[in-house]
């Protein structure tokens, strides 16, 4: 329950400000699984910023829709800074956005292919051409997890507006 009110709170925020600047959004979501453009999109008049999401949970749609290339996810695997920041820059490009953000990582139970233990997530923010990445280390259930990892993208998207 608080997750979700914190979210929303967020959502919110962010949604004004954004607003108010004039700055259009876009989502490329892995592990959590969309959660990020739900909240955007539970605030009402949110289609003034918000240019759509890709749930780009499979290896495959990270390589047919967003562009990542087969050998950089099977040299550096999904979960990794790299595809986290190409996952940003290409779904900003993708939908004309002037900001792309993603979000990969392992929601658990159990370590991914490389060995990426539960909790490990990459978050992408790329407004206009710059762009930033942030590691984290998430604990609790897969779902608290995904709620975490949505919760700190809305707030990594408002820091980077202020």
């Amino acid at each position: 329950m608080f997750a979700e009110k914190s979210g929303l709170i967020l959502s919110r925020k962010t949604g004004r400000l954004l607003k108010a600047k004039g700055l259009t959004l876009s989502c490329a979501e892995s592990c959590s699984g969309g959660l990020l453009s739900h909240l955007i999109t539970s605030v009402p008049g949110s289609s003034s910023y918000f240019k759509g999401g890709i749930i780009c949970y499979s290896l495959e749609s990270k390589r047919k829709i967003l562009g990542v290339g087969s050998r950089l996810l099977s040299c550096k695997g999904a979960v990794s800074k790299e595809v986290c920041l190409l996952l940003a820059k290409n779904v900003r490009r993708i939908f004309s956005s002037d900001i792309g953000v993603s979000i990969t990582g392992v929601a658990g139970p159990s370590r991914d292919e490389k060995n990426n233990p539960p909790g490990t997530v990459f978050i992408g923010v790329c407004l206009k051409d710059k762009c930033r990445l942030y590691e984290f280390r998430f604990r609790g259930s897969r779902m608290l997890i995904k709620k975490k990892a949505a919760i700190k993208a809305l707030g990594l998207i408002l820091s980077s507006i202020k």
